[in-house]
């Protein structure tokens, strides 16, 4: 199994959204990056099986990928390196698709 790292504007936004979440009732920030961390452990385990990120340019490589999480509205995306998987974006469902392209590793 893999480590996950979070590039830091990635986990920028994680804890911000979280932020906003416990805004709106207490706990469910906490609700919300339990979700994301299980999320990380099961891409973790098996990074390779998540679909490719629609809309990356193909010739990035290693690629990006993504999983869609369950209950909130995000997609997490990442790039499985040698040696860890880079999360590069934690994306709310409704924002401007690949703002988060720059924090690709090539």
């Amino acid at each position: 199994m893999l480590s996950v790292k979070l590039h830091p504007e990635a986990e920028e936004e994680l804890f911000q959204d979280a932020a906003w979440y416990d805004d709106q009732r207490t706990g469910l920030g906490d609700a919300f990056l339990e979700e994301v961390y299980r999320w990380f452990d099961i891409i973790a385990e098996a990074p390779q099986v998540w679909p490719l990120w629609p809309g990356v340019p193909g010739d990035v490589s290693p690629p990006v990928q993504r999983v869609v999480a369950d209950r909130f509205p995000y997609k997490i995306g990442y790039q499985e390196l040698p040696d860890h998987v880079l999360v590069v974006a934690v994306a709310h469902s409704s924002r401007e698709p690949l703002y988060w392209a720059g924090r690709i590793t090539q």
